[in-house]
């Protein structure tokens, strides 16, 4: 749903025409996800927007299980499949993507900073993107690139809020993304200063979106 609205999509509207499909009444009672693999959008703007499968999903790992699906040879287990097409899924996400947006249902799944941080591990190396002549991309050699990371909490509480429990969120977001070279900071933020660079939140809840 977030990247139907993000993309061509209003709040509004039957979530039948959104342009990425929803979870269906059945998805929902049997704990299924809908999205399966990668799928696009591209904008009237020529935008592109992806939206994938959840990562490390018991979900995904259950369907493996009861309808048998065969394996690669290179795998022996299930679980261990499921973990690996997921870091495949985030290091492509990482190497073509300008904005990551990560979802997650309550703050936080310290599981997940260690997946982010595996994946940016394994990306591809790429080269920085540069509408310049190849000719001056001679003092850019070497260099990595790294997308804009936005960390989207879609259960938040109204206590998520307070900007005494925002900042708590950011000096633990701060604390996990150390050495993280992903560009999860931003000028964003209801709070005031706005030079400062914080970890870019946004909090869903009632139907609503802020971005903090």
């Amino acid at each position: 749903m977030v990247m139907s609205l993000l993309s061509a999509n209003q709040p509004e509207e039957d979530q039948r025409t959104y342009v990425f499909r929803t979870q269906s009444q059945e998805i929902k009672e049997r704990g299924g996800n809908q999205t399966s693999g990668i799928d696009f959008f591209i904008t009237q703007e020529r935008i592109i927007f992806l939206d994938t499968q959840p990562v490390l999903s018991p979900s995904i790992l259950d369907h493996l299980i009861n309808n048998d699906r065969k394996l690669p040879p290179e795998y022996n287990l299930p679980h261990t499949y499921v973990e690996m097409q997921s870091l495949q899924i985030a290091a492509f996400l990482f190497t073509v993507c300008h904005v990551v947006i990560v979802v997650q249902d309550w703050f936080t799944d310290l599981s997940l900073y260690r997946f982010l941080q595996t994946a940016e591990m394994v990306k591809p190396s790429t080269p920085s993107p540069s509408h310049e002549s190849s000719s001056s991309s001679g003092s850019d050699e070497g260099t990595e690139y790294y997308p804009h990371i936005v960390f989207l909490q879609n259960k938040a509480k109204r206590e998520n809020f307070c900007p005494r429990n925002l900042k708590q969120m950011q000096l633990v977001i701060d604390k996990i993304m150390m050495h993280s070279h992903l560009k999860y900071k931003g000028n964003v933020s209801f709070r005031a200063r706005p030079k400062a660079r914080r970890p870019s939140a946004t909090f869903v809840a009632d139907g609503g979106v802020k971005v903090m």
